[in-house]
């Protein structure tokens, strides 16, 4: 805790220090008129009267002396506590905006999450409020914000920002209408300067699309779309693997499965998410069955939101519409079909979501988790009772194949609202496009590397970036292989990488310096040069030539699922792309080229983890 929060705590317990200066004041008068003195009862209540209210004492003692510094300091913390309050708020918010610092557009219950995730940080936040009435104001004022009284959008609290000295902003009002005004009026500001971040709370799911198609225009901001269904699934996705406690799947071509109780958005974001991930080596089908009152409307409405999910050949949609309350839910054989290895509770309240979790262990799974034969997981949404949470997820030998997810306090942190757990990868991911191959090269973060995603990248671009890092765990599994943090130096990590990946993917049937070779390529065929492509995968048969087509796949889903659609001529503006085929369709030079993005997808998965601090492990 820094000083300027030492004292805001100590304010904000005002009462308390008051009484309790009050009290030692109290004691020490009665001693010293009492005791020494020998005043009698009346003289020495209003001889403690006069050292409040700084009458002349005849005759001081140690005591007496001691009463009257007390008595002081009573008075002066009272006057200071009830009248510089906010007067304090004021001067540490002139402070603030003088240097680098964050600023905070709302205090609604999103951005009330964050700030508490922040609380230990020592980086100046100011929050702008727009209501002055808000409950939560003294409560942050205390933590050691700046809280500012205003609306954004008023010219006059606009300039006094001074936010030439912003480094990211954090839009969150409760509004998505009103998120979009502030954020254009930002975008408009902000073009003048350089590496602005701006995070923006859309849960409309299409507003996305004025940012990742770049309707709205802006130069010199990166913008980061967010929403509390996506985050929540992120983070669910990257604790959970969508095999469930059955990572064989991924040795086989078995088809698997997973429910999704619910019609919401966040059932609709998870069929988003694992639509682009569920793409196994050896092109595993994946179904996903949607359990809801309303699950034929909810398909529908996936495919409307998604106008070519049809094109992803390895998943389907099925509709089984049924009500949790009828006698039969738990009954349908969905829960019990091979191979079925997450079942995803997604309903609005959280209580209904925990009693269908409790009903599928009495009902559905007692007796096969006793025995052990139930390798799935269920996985129900509980928003707000971080509590509850945190005992049903540590408590492995009670809470067997049963988890929660979604819970605010957790989502809304710095390190997934910021992308600080997706973007060192993904900016590694970005920085080796069209680079010259370098198989030893150690992928670190540098000022180059954020100046290229900063300026370069589009938002659509950043987002399949995220999605190829997270994809990462699935062509590790493939290699029997996880991911752990390590506190290992970054060119040993690189090292041990290399080996143990190196053994576990076996034959590559392109060498280093073939593929260096293969990579100066790219560079002629961009400038019209006539070029020669050195290799492309065939038969499909080797673990390399699958995890090629299983990113391949995952590049695909990602368009189709954002709209793109195939052409014989790439154009971005019509969003067709003439790579939009399986790879074994490709018989164009020009697209077979392409493949050397897969490959890096691929080789450069030790180099990208021991940049960011991962060893690889035997899984």
């Amino acid at each position: 805790m820094n000083i300027k929060q030492t004292l805001y705590k100590i304010i904000e317990n005002k009462f308390m220090v008051v009484a309790t200066l009050a009290f030692i004041t109290i004691v020490l008068g009665t001693i010293g008129f009492a005791v020494v003195e020998q005043k009698n009862f009346y003289d020495t209540v209003m001889g403690i009267f006069d050292l409040f209210v700084f009458e002349s004492i005849e005759k001081y003692n140690g005591y007496i002396f001691m009463g009257r510094i007390f008595a002081l300091m009573t008075v002066f913390f009272g006057f200071l506590s009830f009248f510089i309050y906010r007067f304090s708020n004021y001067l540490a918010i002139a402070s603030m905006i003088k240097k680098p610092y964050t600023l905070v557009v709302g205090m609604g219950e999103n951005n009330r999450h964050y700030l508490n995730s922040e609380s230990d940080n020592e980086k100046d936040i100011v929050v702008l409020e727009k209501d002055a009435e808000n409950p939560y104001i003294n409560r942050f004022i205390t933590k050691g914000f700046g809280i500012k009284i205003g609306d954004i959008l008023n010219q006059d609290i606009f300039e006094k920002l001074q936010l030439k000295n912003v480094e990211s902003v954090i839009i969150s009002t409760g509004s998505d209408k009103r998120n979009l005004e502030v954020l254009v009026r930002m975008i408009a500001y902000f073009d003048e300067l350089k590496h602005k971040r701006l995070y923006v709370h859309l849960e409309d799911f299409k507003l996305k699309s004025l940012f990742t198609e770049e309707i709205i225009g802006h130069k010199n901001s990166e913008i980061v779309t967010f929403s509390f269904f996506e985050l929540a699934v992120q983070k669910l996705l990257l604790e959970h693997s969508i095999l469930g406690n059955k990572p064989e799947i991924v040795q086989t071509d078995e088809p698997f499965s997973v429910a999704i109780i619910g019609s919401g958005d966040l059932a609709l974001q998870l069929v988003y998410q694992l639509t682009n991930l569920a793409h196994l080596p050896n092109e595993n089908r994946l179904s996903i069955y949607v359990v809801d009152k309303n699950a034929e409307e909810f398909i529908e409405r996936v495919k409307n939101s998604f106008i070519h999910i049809d094109k992803i050949a390895t998943l389907e949609l099925r509709a089984i519409e049924k009500e949790v309350l009828e006698a039969d839910f738990y009954a349908d054989p969905v829960w019990h079909k091979k191979n079925l290895t997450n079942i995803f509770i997604t309903k609005e309240e959280e209580e209904e979501n925990f009693n269908i979790a409790l009903d599928f262990y009495n009902k559905c799974y007692i007796k096969s988790i006793g025995e052990g034969s139930f390798n799935g997981k269920v996985l129900f949404a509980s928003y707000k009772h971080r509590e509850l949470t945190k005992s049903i997820n540590e408590n492995r030998e009670k809470f067997k194949n049963f988890y929660t997810f979604a819970n605010a306090s957790e989502i809304f942190k710095r390190d997934i609202l910021l992308n600080e757990k997706f973007d060192p990868i993904a900016k590694l991911i970005h920085n080796g496009y069209g680079d010259v191959y370098k198989p030893n090269v150690l992928l670190e973060l540098n000022s180059k590397i954020d100046e290229k995603w900063f300026q370069e990248a589009s938002l659509s671009d950043k987002i399949s970036s995220r999605m190829q890092g997270m994809h990462i765990d699935i062509k590790l599994l493939a290699l029997g292989l996880k991911k752990v943090k390590s506190t290992k130096k970054p060119e040993q990590l690189l090292t041990l990488n290399q080996k143990i990946f190196r053994e576990k993917l076996g034959d590559v049937d392109i060498s280093d310096e073939e593929l260096l070779l293969y990579s100066k390529e790219l560079s002629k065929a961009y400038s019209g040069e006539k070029f020669e492509v050195r290799y492309f995968p065939k038969k499909f048969n080797s673990l390399f030539e699958k995890l090629l087509r299983s990113e391949h796949n995952r590049w695909n889903a990602y368009h189709y699922l954002h709209g793109w659609r195939y052409s014989l001529v790439k154009n971005k503006a019509y969003k067709e792309h003439d790579c939009l085929l399986p790879l074994n369709k490709f018989d164009n030079p020009n697209i077979q080229l392409t493949v050397i993005y897969d490959i890096y997808a691929v080789l450069y998965i030790p180099n990208i983890l021991a940049g960011v601090g991962y060893e690889l492990v035997t899984y």
